[in-house]
């Protein structure tokens, strides 16, 4: 019921307004993680 009424009273849209700054947070974080475990994994075998 919630994303029907903001839907209809702020456009689709609005329900994507916070997802560039997250993902400009979540996608470097990622990165580090997955490069950071490979190099750890690889030293530790």
């Amino acid at each position: 019921d919630a994303l029907i009424k903001i839907g209809k009273r702020e456009g689709v849209f609005s329900l994507w307004s916070g997802l560039s700054p997250t993902l400009v947070l979540a996608v470097p974080a990622t990165i580090v993680y997955f490069v950071s475990y490979e190099q750890i994994r690889l030293y530790l075998k």
